[in-house]
């Protein structure tokens, strides 16, 4: 199944036409693929949960606990079909060692993971918004039209957005998707 995964986000993020940040793929999740989000929650074994303040997701750390991934459905939307995903640090009451198998780190299809320098990103993605507030750093990428953004046909999404936030110069945060229409 991981090669399957592993192909099929590289012939997506391969089709052509789509900008340079475009990344829809996190830790062999492909967002709008409802078989790979659901081999995902099965082999991890993870529950699908509604927070009060968010939509229906999952969380995995990864194998030492270092990191968070959460995978965001939107309300409507096929099970298992993630729309969004968000990778950061847990906080220190949520801090703790992963499930068995989780991966060591979590990466994007082209390679994103927290820790990078701001100069690594840009290598990967290009030059995105900045916004610096409180000696925090954000990054921002978004495409809201199908001519310039093929992508957003194959999956029938408005818009996709990725936001990447750096203190001291190191990636702390990011996430990416497809914002709920």
């Amino acid at each position: 199944m991981r090669i399957r995964i592993a192909l099929l986000a590289g012939t997506l993020l391969a089709a052509g036409g789509d900008p340079k940040y475009w990344d829809p793929v996190i830790a062999d999740v492909v967002l709008e693929d409802a078989r790979i989000g659901e081999a995902f929650v099965v082999r991890h074994a993870l529950e699908v949960f509604e927070p009060e303040d968010d939509f229906p997701q999952v969380r995995l750390q990864n194998s030492d606990g270092t990191e968070v991934l959460e995978l965001l459905q939107h309300y409507g939307a096929e099970r298992y079909s993630f729309g969004q995903f968000r990778v950061l640090r847990p906080s220190l009451s949520d801090a703790k060692a992963g499930k068995k198998g989780a991966p060591a780190s979590f990466v994007s299809g082209k390679g994103v993971r927290l820790g990078l320098a701001v100069d690594e990103l840009v290598g990967l993605l290009g030059v995105g918004d900045r916004d610096t507030r409180g000696g925090q750093l954000t990054l921002r990428y978004s495409c809201s039209s199908k001519e310039a953004c093929p992508g957003l046909s194959r999956v029938n999404m408005p818009s996709y957005e990725a936001t990447y936030n750096f203190q001291n110069g190191k990636l702390v945060a990011f996430e990416a998707g497809y914002p709920y229409p």
